[in-house]
């Protein structure tokens, strides 16, 4: 609905999963580039887009903190899909540069989908603390397997990060997840 009649253009799949890449491969995109930090996700990817994937398409294996990652390149439109949260993993503390990261490359649109984060505190209901507890475990079990939980943000931390690279923000929505 955003992107009205506006083209797709140039692609950009900034933190590229199966999901995302079976949405952008749908797209009437001139070319599509595929960024994932993760050797497995980028097979993954590779998979799933295998049918669609045009000789222009690029999956890329990569890490954001590398300044020469897509080089001289720019899109005409980025997906950020969990991206902020997940990068924790690959480029700790990097949450902040990623957006001028990002602004760098852009030429036209980011979309940008998140989590808030949902297992800063105590919660008051018997079902809230039982999702905090799941959070919880699921963050232990990364650390335990020597990997690094997601590291989401506030929506306002968000967009101030956007708004401070270089980003005007043209629409911003929340939408409630149920568990």
């Amino acid at each position: 609905m955003l992107q009205g009649d506006r083209p797709w253009g140039t692609f950009l799949d900034a933190g590229t999963g199966t999901n995302s890449i079976g949405w952008v491969s749908g797209l009437a995109t001139d070319r599509w580039v595929a960024v994932t930090g993760a050797a497995g996700h980028a097979v993954q990817v590779r998979d799933e887009s295998d049918r669609v994937r045009r000789p222009q398409d690029r999956i890329i294996l990569g890490n954001w903190a590398n300044p020469t990652l897509l080089a001289g390149e720019r899109f005409d439109t980025i997906l950020a899909d969990y991206l902020i949260g997940a990068i924790e993993g690959f480029a700790p503390y990097f949450q902040e540069r990623m957006f001028a990261r990002l602004r760098a490359l852009a030429r036209g649109r980011l979309y940008l989908v998140g989590l808030e984060p949902y297992v800063a505190e105590r919660p008051e209901t018997p079902d809230g603390r039982i999702l905090c507890d799941i959070g919880r475990w699921r963050d232990a079990v990364l650390l335990q397997a020597g990997e690094r939980p997601y590291r989401e943000f506030p929506m306002e931390w968000v967009l101030e990060q956007m708004t401070a690279s270089g980003f005007r923000v043209v629409s911003a929505h929340r939408f409630p997840i149920r568990y």
